[in-house]
């Protein structure tokens, strides 16, 4: 009887495990962020999508509303197709809603099933309701009966339930009656600098890059520096971003591989005015940073452009600066880790970046000298951080469940059998028991070592875990 229930209850998760791990199981989408449903704290990716929106040629690229427009989503640039995808036409226009959808949509391929959504007064998203793999999906869009400004396609493209690319957009299609002056970016919109050159890394410059051997075009992150002459270094630095509006790209300069005590410098774009600008900050113990009194201070000269998702900055630095915030920090003083990271920032200050999967930041596996050519790439590793989490899970996920089965279950069983003088459920528990204390001890006390003491975190959830932590470590010592 036991081993039936055991089985069906295995059975049971496995399935249901099973199920939700389904990328059939993304639902797609938000109406106001268009991100999908169901993929719990995924990220969009952030490199470029492979999934294209071809809009049909209109003169003078002004729509007319007593016509229909095509529109195509297809798979141009990779071999797998989107499983899912919603679309909405959108003003572009700032002053204006630009978060509800304007007309409506038609599908033209009967196998492709798709149903309206996100309604509102001026049209509604299209929305897939299948999820077979897609390569070519040929819709009609019906605009609205009055002109509703310049316009723009977003798509959210499922791939599956990690990899999904959000609000990606088409060209503009423009409003006949609006002028087209209105919507010119700011003046101060520096033109793309030139791209960095990785063929003389190792050599002439040194290079840390992610990932391995990738030119700048191809790279997640890339940072490179060499000498201008005995008292000056150029940095170059370049990511890729999730393509939206004030972000960044910060370069630290580290005596190990965490947060504090670094020496920051920040390549910031700031939409309001369209600056792409280099600022010097410094990271502190309690995981916090300020920007210097000085953020310009010793920097001789600087460029920068933010296009197609791409941050670039181009700087040089004075070796020596007399200034008593970088007093600590000369640049070919001694070897350095290298820490890079990026995020959001608000009118050319930044903010703090995540800490979850694909955007954590990077520390280099070894210290270079910035006054040599290296090549190096890959990442340090926090190995005591990742046995505290098998020590963790092994204790609850494991021991812990299996001690309070046997507690609930298995008293009347073998009433008769003793091992050791002690029924078998109670040595069991017992041990189990004596298992997941023993661990989440050690656990602990690897953690404590591996972040040198208390660590800070300013948001939830990641402020709670600590102090989590210390409670059921209380707990378990306690009771």
């Amino acid at each position: 009887m036991w081993q039936q229930i055991t089985s069906l209850t295995i059975f049971v998760a496995v399935t249901n495990l099973c199920y939700g791990f389904n990328p059939d199981n993304v639902q797609c989408c938000n109406c106001m962020t268009m991100n999908p449903q169901g993929v719990g704290s995924v990220e969009p990716q952030i490199m470029p999508s492979p999934y294209v929106i071809h809009v049909a040629k209109i003169d003078r690229g002004q729509y007319d509303t007593r016509k229909d427009l095509n529109v195509n989503l297809t798979a141009d640039h990779t071999e797998k197709g989107f499983r899912s995808f919603m679309i909405q036409a959108r003003r572009v226009d700032p002053n204006r809603r630009t978060g509800e959808p304007i007309g409506t949509f038609t599908s033209l391929d009967s196998a492709v099933l798709a149903v309206e959504d996100c309604p509102g007064t001026y049209g509604a998203a299209l929305v897939s309701s299948d999820f077979s793999e897609k390569r070519n999906v040929r819709l009609v869009w019906n605009s609205f009966d009055t002109f509703q400004g310049h316009l723009e396609f977003r798509v959210t493209f499922v791939q599956d339930e990690t990899t999904f690319w959000v609000r990606e957009k088409s060209v503009t299609i423009y409003d006949p009656n609006e002028p087209i002056a209105e919507m010119k970016r700011p003046e101060y919109i520096l033109a793309p600098i030139r791209t960095i050159d990785v063929t003389d890394c190792g050599s002439k410059k040194g290079c840390y890059r992610m990932p391995e051997g990738c030119r700048e075009i191809e790279c997640e992150y890339i940072v490179t520096w060499r000498n201008i002459n005995a008292g000056t270094t150029e940095f170059e630095m370049s990511a890729i971003t999730d393509g939206f509006n004030d972000r960044y790209f910060a370069l630290g300069l580290s005596t190990d591989i965490y947060m504090g005590d670094d020496l920051v410098f920040e390549c910031v774009h700031n939409h309001t005015s369209g600056r792409v600008e280099v600022f010097q900050s410094i990271n502190y113990k309690d995981n916090t940073n300020k920007r210097l009194i000085k953020p310009k201070d010793g920097l001789l000269s600087e460029e920068g452009s933010y296009n197609n998702g791409r941050l670039r900055c181009r700087f040089r630095r004075d070796n020596r600066v007399n200034n008593e915030e970088l007093t600590n920090y000369g640049l070919i003083s001694r070897p350095w880790r290298l820490l890079m990271a990026r995020g959001p920032s608000h009118r050319g200050n930044i903010l703090p970046h995540d800490i979850v999967v694909g955007h954590l930041p990077l520390a280099s596996p070894e210290e270079v000298s910035l006054d040599v050519g290296a090549d190096i790439t890959g990442r340090a590793r926090y190995h005591l951080v990742k046995a505290h989490a098998c020590l963790m899970l092994l204790a609850w996920i494991f021991f812990a469940p299996i001690g309070l089965i046997w507690m609930k279950y298995y008293t009347t069983m073998w009433p008769n059998s003793r091992f050791l003088g002690q029924k078998y459920w109670l040595v069991t528990h017992f041990n189990c028991t004596v298992w997941v204390v023993i661990l989440v001890i050690i656990s602990v006390i690897l953690i404590f070592i591996e972040a040198g003491g208390w660590s800070y975190f300013h948001e939830l959830p990641q402020k709670a875990h600590p102090i989590l932590g210390i409670i059921v470590f209380i707990c378990i010592i306690v009771i």
